[in-house]
C-alpha cells in the first residue's frame, strides 16, 4: 500500500447510499453505506461500519461489515472484526476472536 495513493473516510464521516469505484487503496474509519469498487485494497479500519456490496482486489476488516464481497485474492477478517454476509473470494483468513456469520465461496470473475 502507497500511503502517497489511498482515499480515507475519516473517524465521524457518515456517508448514506452512493457507489464509490477507485483504482487506488481506500480506508473506512468511519460509517458507510452503498456500494464500493476497488481495484485495489479496501480496509475497514476497527471503528467503521459497512453495510453493502464490496468488489476489490485484496479486502482486510478490523471494524464492521455487513454484506455481500467478492475479492480477487485475499479477505482478511481480523479478531476484532465482525462479518455478516455472503464472501467469493480466491483466499479467505478468518483470525481467532473474529465473529463471522456467512458463507466463503471461490472466487469468480464477473459473478453477480
Amino acid at each position: 500500500m502507497n500511503p502517497n495513493n489511498i482515499s480515507r473516510i475519516a473517524p465521524g464521516t457518515v456517508i448514506i447510499g452512493g457507489e464509490i469505484k477507485t483504482q487506488c487503496d481506500i480506508r473506512f474509519d468511519g460509517d458507510y453505506t452503498g456500494n464500493i469498487t476497488s481495484d485495489s485494497r479496501v480496509i475497514i479500519g476497527e471503528g467503521a461500519r459497512l453495510k453493502g456490496e464490496i468488489r476489490c482486489g485484496n479486502l482486510d476488516v478490523w471494524g464492521t461489515l455487513e454484506g455481500d464481497v467478492f475479492v480477487k485474492d485475499t479477505m482478511t477478517i481480523k479478531s476484532e472484526a465482525t462479518f455478516t454476509g455472503h464472501i467469493q473470494s480466491g483466499r479467505l483468513v478468518i483470525e481467532l476472536g473474529a465473529k463471522f456469520e456467512g458463507d466463503n465461496h471461490p472466487y469468480v470473475e464477473n459473478a453477480q
